[in-house]
């Protein structure tokens, strides 16, 4: 038993002299393990140092050398790094500006004044030589209008161009009546005292009117100052009525009642002025001045004369034709609704 004991006891001697260079070996393979361990760490933090301080670098600094090994050692901690998503602020977009480029179509109301003169071809005579009276008549005349408007703009920076068209009845007229009353020798005829008393009355009325213009303004946003100039359209209707009293000693009454219409279309020059507000992106007011000018033209006059005596009582008929100079002028204002088609932003 005892030679038994003392066998075991000297082969485990042995044999643990035998491990102990196999243990020391794992030990220092185990101890370098550690050291690159240790190594890689110590390139990560010098990694993140780095990161860390380029956010504070100006753009045009040099990267500070890495060396290979730390590289591929520092490789997952860069993929992890960039994997990180990245927010960006979005960008500042200023708020859409008000363009008045666009077709519009548009109602407008207002009022119209003005003035006609004529050139009253009658007058009183005196022994056949001499005229009483004003031959030079001026008509006022004034009213209401309504129509439509269509119109095209178009915007370069603050400047805005465009044409329009518009259209409006009108009701827009004017009388005028003078009365004269001549005592005295009227007529070689008569060569008694007599006594003329004459009445003349002259009537003008628009119709309608139309008008072409260009216009040309400055744009502040939703407010527009503009210009227009171009032409206009109107249809004019003109009346004449005219009485004539005499009374001659002894007793002999002539009585002579004329009456005569006419009518014309007139073209003319216009400008203008007018400011525009848009209140909506697509809806605007505007209030508009203009002052058209028709020039003189002559107007055909057609109608009859009735000429009464007594004694002996005695009535004639005849025709009355006669043309006169008539000059118009007139200004409107108008206070008008738009509506433009098509987006108002840029």
């Amino acid at each position: 038993m005892k030679s038994l004991l003392i066998a075991l006891s000297a082969a485990l001697f042995v044999g643990t002299c035998l491990s102990a260079p196999a243990r020391a070996a794992q030990l220092d393979d185990v101890l370098k393990r550690l050291e690159a361990l240790e190594q890689e760490n110590s390139a990560l933090r010098n990694r993140v140092r780095r990161l860390e301080a380029r956010k504070t670098e100006p753009r045009d600094a040099q990267p500070a050398a890495v060396s290979p090994r730390a590289v591929v050692a520092a490789a997952p901690a860069t993929a992890a790094y960039n994997a990180v998503p990245a927010y960006k602020a979005p960008p500042i977009v200023p708020p859409p500006s008000f363009s008045w480029s666009g077709v519009y179509v548009g109602g407008h109301v207002g009022g119209g004044f003005g003035t006609a003169t004529v050139d009253d071809p009658f007058a009183v005579s005196v022994n056949g030589n001499s005229q009483i009276g004003a031959p030079i008549r001026d008509i006022h005349t004034s009213g209401f209008m309504a129509g439509a408007q269509i119109g095209a703009n178009y915007q370069i920076a603050q400047l805005v161009v465009g044409a329009e068209l518009s259209a409006s009845w009108a009701d827009v007229s004017g009388r005028r009546t003078d009365r004269l009353s001549v005592d005295g020798i009227i007529s070689p005829v008569f060569p008694f005292p007599s006594n003329d008393t004459e009445s003349r009355t002259w009537g003008v009325r628009t119709d309608w009117l139309a008008t072409a213009a260009m216009r040309a303004g400055y744009a502040w946003d939703r407010w527009l100052v503009y210009a227009k100039g171009g032409i206009a359209a109107a249809r004019n209707k003109y009346e004449f009525l005219g009485t004539d009293a005499v009374t001659a000693l002894p007793a002999i009454n002539l009585v002579e009642t004329a009456g005569a219409t006419g009518a014309d279309t007139r073209i003319g020059w216009l400008v203008g002025a007018g400011v525009e507000w848009a209140v909506w992106n697509n809806w605007s007011v505007a209030i508009e001045y203009n002052y058209i000018d028709f020039g003189n033209e002559p107007v055909a006059m057609s109608g009859q004369d009735t000429v009464a005596r007594t004694p002996p009582l005695s009535i004639a008929n005849s025709p009355l034709l006669f043309a006169t100079g008539i000059e118009q002028r007139m200004q409107t204002v108008k206070l008008g609704v738009n509506y433009r088609f098509g987006s108002a932003n840029d």
